[in-house]
């Protein structure tokens, strides 16, 4: 859970830098948005093992 946290900023970084840019920040947030639903499915079958 830590390194999840940890890697955060470095994420938030790179969206800010894709934003600025402005080209791609369409395709961003929808990576964004994916990555954070696999996350969460990952974090709910997590919690149905254990």
């Amino acid at each position: 859970m830590l390194g999840v946290w940890g890697k955060r900023p470095i994420l938030a970084t790179a969206v800010a830098k894709t934003f600025r840019s402005n080209r791609q920040t369409d395709l961003t947030f929808m990576l964004m948005v994916l990555l954070r639903s696999l996350k969460i499915k990952r974090a709910l079958s997590e919690l149905q093992v254990s």
